[in-house]
């Protein structure tokens, strides 16, 4: 969830979006997530983006960082959001290791 707490209404025309800053596993399905389009954010108006996530083949510390910006404008701004991640393996028996039978 993110907060405009500037004073320009963000909409998906005139750019703004949440971007990747760094993704050191590669675990974001995008590099940029738009504000969907006809939707509005006021400002101090709160906004939820949603993300999908795909777990790196290998177990271990994973980060990503993403921050706002507005394509042909100015750019990077806002607060940096910053998360940590633990990739663990999957259990034993996991949906992965079994076989498909016809």
């Amino acid at each position: 969830m993110v907060k405009n707490t500037g004073n320009t209404s963000g909409t998906a025309q005139n750019g703004y979006l949440l971007g990747v800053v760094s993704d050191s596993c590669g675990v974001l399905s995008n590099n940029r997530f738009v504000v969907i389009e006809g939707d509005t954010v006021a400002p101090n108006q709160a906004y939820q983006f949603i993300l999908y996530l795909t777990a790196p083949p290998n177990p271990g510390p994973c980060s990503f960082s993403l921050q706002m910006y507005q394509d042909g404008g100015a750019g990077l701004f806002g607060e940096q959001i910053s998360k940590n991640l633990t990739i663990v393996p999957p259990p034993p028996n996991a949906a992965r290791d079994w076989i498909a039978y016809e």
